[in-house]
Order: C-alpha cells, then sequence, then structure tokens
C-alpha cells in the first residue's frame, strides 16, 4: 500500500517515525505524550511492529508506508513532524514540517545531511559538538533541545537497587538486517548473560527480556520463557522495568542509555550489530557514561569510518563483518567475565540526566507558534553548543 491510498483521521499534529526499530519510536512517543498533556491531539504513523508498541501506550497511532511519497494534506493536522525520517520525500503543500534528528551530531561527519525541506529543525543535544558543516547547512531554522525522556525518566524517580538483570537489546530492527541476523544476534547475547547468570548462581527468573515484537515468538525467546525469565515486548513505559535492575544490559545507542541513567542505572553496551552504533559508541566512551561488556571487540569495529555518506553503506559492511567476526568464545567469554563481575558488585549511574530532562517540551514549546489554534509563545533558542 502507497501513501497516496491511506486515509489519516484529523488530529493536530501527525508524527510519522523511521521504522529503524526503537530509537526514532521511541522519541515520536515521548513528544507526543508531551503534547497530549497539554490537550493537543496526535498520531504516530509507523509500521506494523512499531504500531504494536505505540498501541501499547495509548497513543493513537496509523500506518504508512516508509520511502513512498507523502503528501502532508493527506495527514488532516496542522503540523507535521519527521522523526529521524529523512528518506521519504515528501509533497508539503501548506503544511509546516518539522524535522526532529537526535543524530545531528554525526551530520557530515559519519553520516550525510539531509536534503530536506523542513522549516524547523530541531536536533537533541549529545556529548559532542555539532559539525560546522552541519549547522551551516540548517542555517537559521536550527534549534537544539535536552533530551527527549519519557514522563517516568523526568520526573527523577526514587532511586530502587533493584534485583534483576534487565536485557533490552534494542528493536534489532533495520533495512540492512535481516530476520535470520537478528535471531543470531539475539541467542549470541542471550546465552552469553544465561552463563554469567549461572556464574553467580542468580536464577534465571530474574532475567527480563524486553524483545522486540518481531522476535518475541522467535527460538530465543520461548527459551528464555521455558526457563522461567520474564519475556516482554511492547511495552508502555520502560521505567518501572529499569528500575528493578540490578544490571541494565542495552544496545550502545543513545536512547536507552539516557533512561538508564535517569533511573541511575549504569547502561552495560553490547557489541554494536548497525552502524549508528559505532559512533555512538565512541561518544559514549570519551564522555564515561556507561560501560562496554566487550571492549576489545568494540575496539575493532570503531576503526570503521563512514566519511559522511549514507550509512546504510556502512551497516551492511558492519553486518559482514559481524557475521563473520563476533560470535567466537573469545568475545563471549569477555561479556560473561565483565557481567558476572557486575552482578556480583552492581555500580549505580553517579550523573542522572548527563544532556538534561526536559528536552519533549521543549520541542512542544518550538511547535506551539505552528498551530493555528495556539497562540505562539516565547522560548529560548540554545545554540551555544553548536561550534
Amino acid at each position: 500500500m502507497s501513501n497516496d491510498t491511506i486515509f489519516h483521521s484529523p488530529t493536530d499534529v501527525t508524527i510519522f517515525a523511521a521504522p529503524f526499530g526503537f530509537g526514532p519510536l521511541g522519541k515520536a512517543m515521548a513528544i507526543a505524550h508531551a503534547f497530549q498533556e497539554r490537550n493537543i491531539s496526535v498520531k504516530i504513523l509507523t509500521d506494523n511492529i512499531g504500531q504494536q508498541i505505540v498501541r501499547s501506550t495509548g497513543l493513537s497511532t496509523e500506518k504508512y508506508a516508509y520511502k513512498e511519497p507523502l503528501d502532508l494534506s493527506t495527514l488532516n493536522s496542522q503540523v507535521a513532524i519527521s522523526s529521524l525520517d529523512i528518506s521519504t520525500p515528501i509533497i508539503k503543500t501548506n503544511i509546516p514540517l518539522v524535522l526532529y534528528d537526535s543524530l545531528f551530531w554525526l551530520r557530515g561527519t559519519w553520516e550525510h545531511i539531509p536534503k530536506y525541506n523542513e522549516d524547523i529543525y530541531i536536533a537533541q543535544k549529545f556529548f559532542t559538538n555539532v559539525p560546522k558543516v552541519a549547522a551551516s547547512a540548517v542555517k537559521d531554522h536550527l534549534y537544539m533541545v535536552d533530551a527527549v525522556l519519557p514522563k517516568s525518566s523526568s520526573i527523577q524517580p526514587e532511586l530502587q537497587k533493584g534485583e534483576r538483570v534487565v536485557l533490552y537489546p534494542g528493536g534489532l530492527k533495520s533495512p540492512h538486517l535481516p530476520i535470520e541476523y537478528q535471531e543470531r544476534y539475539l541467542s549470541w547475547v542471550v546465552d552469553s548473560l544465561l552463563k554469567a547468570i549461572a556464574n553467580t548462581q542468580s536464577a534465571d527468573k530474574d532475567l527480563i527480556a524486553i524483545i522486540p515484537p518481531q522476535l518475541l515468538n522467535s527460538p530465543t525467546a520461548c527459551k528464555l520463557k521455558r526457563l522461567g525469565a520474564k519475556v516482554v515486548s511492547a511495552v508502555n513505559d520502560l521505567g518501572e522495568i529499569i528500575l528493578s535492575a540490578k544490571v541494565f544490559i542495552i544496545a550502545p545507542g543513545i536512547e536507552t542509555m539516557l533512561e538508564g541513567c535517569a533511573m541511575g542505572k549504569v547502561p552495560l553496551y553490547l557489541p554494536p550489530y548497525i552502524a549508528p552504533h559505532i559512533p555512538q559508541l565512541i561518544a559514549l566512551r570519551k564522555a564515561g557514561v556507561g560501560k562496554e561488556l566487550c571492549p576489545t571487540f568494540s575496539d575493532k569495529v570503531m576503526r570503521f569510518e563512514a566519511h559522511g555518506e549514507n550509512m546504510s553503506i556502512l551497516s551492511n559492511v558492519l553486518l559482514e563483518f559481524n557475521s563473520e567476526e563476533l560470535y567466537q568464545p573469545c568475545y563471549q567469554n569477555e561479556i560473561i567475565s565483565n557481567l558476572s563481575e557486575l552482578l556480583k558488585n552492581p555500580i549505580s549511574s553517579p550523573k542522572r540526566y548527563p544532556l538534561g530532562k526536559d528536552g519533549a517540551n521543549q520541542v512542544v514549546d518550538i511547535i506551539l507558534p505552528l498551530l493555528k489554534t495556539y497562540k505562539p509563545i516565547s522560548f529560548t533558542r540554545e545554540l551555544e553548543s553548536v561550534s
């Protein structure tokens, strides 16, 4: 089905999220909830798998066809927001278009600068400065915001010690990752975790695995269920699960990492499995945020570069490299050893909001003047970090 055959229900705002797992979708949901809190109606457009996750949060969701031309007039909204979708051709008509980008700090270095016709470009801060070439390209319609977090992570919940091993490998979803690769990676990671749990005489039932919907009935997920581990998929809020963690094991991205820090947990990073994980892990290492469970393998993949090209090229290179190099006993043993030690001696995160915490509300503040039913309000443009 193409976008010209899809009819959308009326809302004040429509957000469409690139179908790359939880990264773009998680940000879209946090922003959507911030709109709802101000009685502004909103819907999220995503793919079938993403819709399962969105529905679990109580948000309105509809389908759209990624990379098929999207006429903004068909959205039945006053404003359209793209959450990291810079590949779908846009027919703009008279609808304001906003691009939300949590990877702006990669533009012009690791990733290409979007050739997009946005009215406003909203970029989330990160631990590295924005490249000058990217800032120059966006010019006077660039706005920087703090970390975009779900409400449960932004209200600074009371810290808990936690007793569970919590695994969240991310969405494991990308156009470059066939389902066989996703399952192989998940199986290898889970096998490592189970061995570390056995080393510390913990029980398998102490493990909570948040499995992406497309792998919920995979052999690995079924194995975990048989062992008594808790397996969940579409979760309306990760906050309660993260709070229960003794150790919080995640893909080396920049979304769930921020939620873990907010809950006082040190993010423990798995080996990279998609190209954006490489520069993210480099930046996180330099910033001293979180710990790597397999730094030896990370050292190898950190040698790759993208040279400002489309990162899909590097994703294919990493897929082939991982298929040949990652699944070796030496790397699994390194994960088991490091995780066993952390299970015996858990650590907490000293800085809970390293990138701030009010980004979702800041996004809403920036967009409010575009809504005809609301009077424009003042907001601060934060460009100090652009260098």
